[in-house]
C-alpha cells in the first residue's frame, strides 16, 4: 500500500506518517502511569493491552519507514491483537459475561473478520475494510452497556464517532494526493491514538472492582 506522503524508497520517505506514531507511545505511557496509580490489583490483560497500544505505534513506525513485507505484518499484528484482547477484556471486566459467552462473541468477531476479508476487496476504502468489524463490535459493546445502564457509555459512543472519522481520514488519503500531497494518513494516527487511549480509560475505570 502506498500513501500520499511516500515519494521514494528511503527510510524517511514518510517522515510525518512515521513520526506521528509517537502519539501511540505517548498514549501507552499515560496509561501505564494511570495503572500504577490504581490502588487495587489490575488484571494482567489490562497491562497487556496498554503494552499493545505502544506496539501499535512501533509497528506502524516500522511500516512507514521500512515498507517491507515483514514490517507490514509488524504494523497489522498489534492492531488485530489489540482488537481481540480488548473485546475479551470489555466483555469480561465491564459487561461481566461468562467465559462461554465471551468465547461465542470472540468466535463471531473472528468469523466477521474472515467474512469481510473474503467478501470485500483488500483495497476497499483504501485498505480500511479491515476496521469495519471493529466499528461494529464497538457499537455492539456500547449498546450492551446502555442496556445494562453502565458508566462510560457516553465515552464509548464518543470514541465510536471519533473512530469513524479516523477511518474516513484513512480511507480518503489517496483521493486527496493531488490537492493535499501530505495526505490524511498521519491524522489517522493522531485520532487513532486518542481512540485507543479513551477505550483503555473506559476499561481501566472498573478494574478496581474486578478480581484478576
Amino acid at each position: 500500500m502506498e500513501y500520499c506522503e511516500r515519494l521514494g524508497d528511503s527510510f524517511w520517505a514518510e517522515p510525518i506518517n512515521a513520526l506521528t506514531n509517537a502519539a501511540f507511545v505517548l498514549a501507552a505511557l499515560l496509561l501505564f502511569r494511570l495503572l500504577l496509580r490504581q490502588r487495587q490489583r489490575v488484571p494482567w490483560d489490562i497491562y497487556f493491552l496498554t503494552l499493545l497500544v505502544g506496539c501499535v505505534g512501533l509497528g506502524s513506525f516500522l511500516w512507514h519507514t521500512l515498507a517491507t513485507p515483514w514490517s507490514e505484518q509488524a504494523d497489522k499484528l498489534p492492531i488485530f491483537a489489540f482488537m481481540f484482547v480488548y473485546l475479551h477484556s470489555y466483555l469480561a471486566h465491564v459487561l461481566g459475561l461468562s467465559l462461554v459467552w465471551i468465547s461465542v462473541c470472540l468466535a463471531l468477531f473472528l468469523l466477521l473478520n474472515v467474512a469481510v476479508g473474503l467478501w470485500l476487496p483488500a483495497d476497499f476504502l483504501n485498505g480500511s475494510v479491515m476496521y469495519l468489524p471493529a466499528v461494529l463490535a464497538l457499537l455492539m459493546m456500547a449498546l450492551a452497556s446502555v442496556l445494562q445502564s453502565l458508566g462510560g457509555t457516553k465515552t464509548m459512543f464518543t470514541v465510536i464517532g471519533l473512530f469513524c472519522v479516523s477511518v474516513t481520514l484513512r480511507s480518503i488519503d489517496q483521493l486527496l494526493c493531488d490537492s493535499f500531497p501530505l495526505g490524511t494518513h498521519f491524522v489517522w494516527h493522531l485520532f487513532n491514538a486518542m481512540v485507543l487511549y479513551w477505550l483503555m480509560r473506559v476499561l481501566i475505570r472498573p478494574t478496581q472492582n474486578v478480581q484478576a
